[in-house]
């Protein structure tokens, strides 16, 4: 059903109030629009398309009590205006009301099923209740009333992501690159599908694309270089990882990561750097404290590697290695009274674990109770 014409202003002076109205919309000057069409309202007190334009300003401003109420005039006089219900669907929407919002929308497209912009805003309140289908129903209608609405292949794109079908939504990202080549986000976007369907070079080809226009995308190079580690190229995944902390010195996972990096491979002195990097903005990361514990312990730096393992007992009372490499770390530097303690202290937090037995029984030794020794190394064996 066509929509019917709005009606006509007919009263000279109040069509030259109208039209300046128009005027200062056109400006932006709303506070003086609304003026303007309250005058011509004196005249045509019944125009549709008065209210309509009176309650558009004021629900620019945020006063959706008088816009509701306008909007609902326009509609008692003329109940056919698709834009009328369009805007009074806007407005419950900024009340949050996306029920009664719904319900505007479906009027205006049942009323100018050709409306673009209510099919799209449809599609979004679809997917805001999780009507996942019926969201993609509508953002389907609006690229076959526009073809070039960017905005509708982007949000298929996520809509077919979290649906599984990667193949809809990389068709998707690609018509939205192809209407706006500069958009990054959804490089990056389908960068990460491509990882997802184990096609790597092509996922590597979307963040260099990304880099290419932009050097410094942090979240592209982390991408990169997480391909790279799990590819065992670990050269070029420190270079990623290197230039974003350049970028930004205070990327705390990314100083982890590369500090682990170096861990692994065997790299002490840089990795103990990194760590050291990460504590500076993180003090209370334990895994940080930890892993310097074990890097100092390496080096036979046992002052040091101790300070580390108690701070990270301080901070999590339960850290099982951190219990055991200090218990190690007081064996080897005479203490081994002190070793006795904390291994008994591990004994009680995992008391089936026999190699802690092993370790208690080894302390006792180390003091000459080889009476306690043999009891720890008899539990040890019976576990």
């Amino acid at each position: 059903m066509p929509p019917k014409e709005e009606k006509r202003i007919i009263h000279p002076l109040s069509y030259a109030h109208y039209s300046l109205g128009v005027i200062y919309d056109e400006e932006g000057d709303y506070k003086r629009a609304i003026k303007q069409y309250e005058r011509a309202l004196r005249y045509e007190p019944d125009s549709s398309t008065i209210l309509t334009a009176l309650g558009k300003d004021y629900l620019r401003l945020g006063k959706f009590k008088e816009a509701k109420e306008l909007f609902r005039q326009s509609l008692w006089t003329d109940p056919l205006p698709f834009q009328t219900h369009f805007l009074l669907g806007t407005l419950y929407v900024e009340k949050g009301e996306i029920e009664k919002a719904r319900e505007c929308y479906e009027r205006a497209i049942y009323l100018e099923p050709d409306y673009t912009e209510a099919h799209f805003i449809l599609g979004n309140l679809y997917a805001r209740k999780g009507d996942f289908e019926r969201a993609i129903d509508s953002y389907e209608e609006v690229k076959r009333l526009e073809p070039d609405y960017t905005s509708a292949y982007l949000n298929l794109a996520l809509l077919y992501s979290g649906k599984g079908e990667f193949d809809k939504a990389i068709y998707s990202y690609k018509k939205v690159l192809k209407l706006n080549p500069e958009y990054l986000p959804a490089n990056l976007s389908l960068g990460f599908l491509y990882e997802l369907k184990d096609e790597t070079e092509k996922a590597k080809e979307e963040y260099a694309q990304v880099l290419t226009k932009d050097p410094k995308n942090i979240s592209a190079r982390n991408r990169l270089a997480q391909i790279y580690s799990n590819q065992n190229k670990l050269k070029e995944a420190i270079s990623q990882y290197e230039k974003i902390l350049e970028i930004n010195p205070r990327e705390i996972s990314v100083a982890k990561r590369l500090a682990l990096i170096y861990y692994y491979q065997g790299e002490v002195d840089k990795a103990i750097e990194g760590f050291q990097k990460v504590l500076e903005w993180k003090p209370e990361d334990v895994r940080a404290h930890y892993y310097l514990g074990v890097l100092f312990e390496q080096k036979k730096d046992y002052q040091r590697a101790r300070d580390q393992f108690k701070k990270v007992i301080n901070l999590k009372k339960d850290f099982l290695e951190a219990h055991l490499h200090l218990g190690y770390i007081y064996g080897e530097t005479g203490k081994e009274r002190k070793a006795v303690r904390i291994f008994k202290k591990t004994t009680k937090m995992r008391p089936e674990n026999a190699q802690l037995w092993f370790f208690l029984g080894l302390a006792y030794q180390g003091i000459e109770n080889y009476e306690k020794a043999i009891i720890s190394f008899q539990k040890s064996l019976s576990l």
